[in-house]
This record gives structure tokens, sequence and C-alpha cells, in this order.
């Protein structure tokens, strides 16, 4: 590699680790400390959890149950599914 490509070479990368440096370091002044609330707590056993957009909390429990509460932790609605034949 003739000298002076070298030297781009050099200073193109130097430009995308000050770039990168730059980016990272933006980034840990702009995060802000996170602290997690517990806002209610479901003592069920489950055999799936989901949420949707509108932050309402989905449960489909052990016994084919789906149960829905809001964000408050209110329960909206519970509908239990069984398979033919009684067979879960």
């Amino acid at each position: 590699m003739p000298f002076g490509m070298e030297i781009q070479f050099i200073l193109k990368n130097m430009k995308a680790k000050i770039s990168f440096l730059f980016l990272f370091i933006i980034q840990i002044i702009s995060a802000k400390s996170q602290e997690y609330k517990l806002i209610f707590l479901v003592d069920t056993p489950t055999k799936f959890i989901t949420t949707d957009a509108f932050k309402n909390l989905f449960i489909i429990t052990t016994d084919n149950a789906i149960i829905k509460y809001d964000s408050a932790g209110k329960k909206l609605a519970a509908q239990r599914f069984v398979t033919e034949f009684g067979l879960q």
C-alpha cells in the first residue's frame, strides 16, 4: 500500500473511532438512571405472559384461562377455554 493511501486509511479509521467514541459519550451523558417500580403482583401459575400497546397485561394460565389486566392491575376480563372432550 503506498504511503499516501496508508495515511488516508489510518485517518479514515481514526475518524470512525472518534465518531464512535463521541456517540458513546453522548449516550452515557444522556442516559437517565432508570428505576423500576412494582405496579401490581399477579400470583397465578402461568404458561405465557404478554402486553399490548395500551399497557394491558394478558396471562394464559396453566388451566388454559386468559386473563386481561389494565395498566393499573385491575382485572378486566377472564375466559377459560376447554379443549374438545374436556382434555387440556
